[in-house]
């Protein structure tokens, strides 16, 4: 069982999640829906994705590095599950293929985590994380012309972005 605690544009929410496919009982128990609950995060099914995403990535982080095998049991991993194929649903972008691609590569499933890596270089780009993904990804296949391209696309999708700005000095100055 875990608690899970972040703060929304205008309160503190707090609820508890015993595993992932809770998630939306939860959600209806305290006078909502996952979705209704979502719209604090971002008013497009775009923006609540790129949400649910971020998250899924920083439960995938937070899992324990054990094996793989017992994955299954990591409370973490469970929930960035959920949360990872709720982005996928939501928007199946780059930046979702990519929090899909993090977790499945965690479980220890290189097949699943290919697929989504795959799906990941072909996704739509609608958020400047789908373009900063992007630039990660052609930076790792070491095609820094593409990473340069991903992360311009970034800083004019938000130019107020200092990580899309970081990301492109860093590609330019490599």
């Amino acid at each position: 069982n875990v608690i899970i605690e972040f703060e929304a544009p205008k309160k503190l929410h707090l609820f508890y999640a015993p595993i992932g496919d809770n998630l939306t009982s939860i959600a209806n128990a305290s006078d909502g829906n996952i979705e209704q609950y979502l719209k604090n995060f971002g008013e497009t099914r775009q923006q609540q994705a790129s949400f649910l995403a971020r998250l899924a990535v920083a439960h995938t982080k937070k899992a324990n590095n054990f094996d793989p095998s017992r994955s299954l049991q990591d409370p973490n991993l469970k929930i960035a599950e959920y949360l990872s194929k709720k982005a996928v649903e939501l928007n199946p972008s780059v930046e979702t293929y990519v929090a899909n691609y993090l977790l499945n590569l965690k479980k220890g499933n290189k097949a699943e985590a290919d697929y989504y890596l795959e799906k990941a270089k072909s996704g739509s780009l609608t958020s400047v994380y789908d373009y900063l993904a992007l630039g990660q990804i052609r930076a790792t296949d070491d095609n820094i012309d593409g990473a340069i391209s991903a992360f311009r696309s970034a800083t004019q999708t938000s130019p107020n972005n200092d990580v899309a700005w970081s990301k492109l000095g860093e590609a330019v100055f490599t």
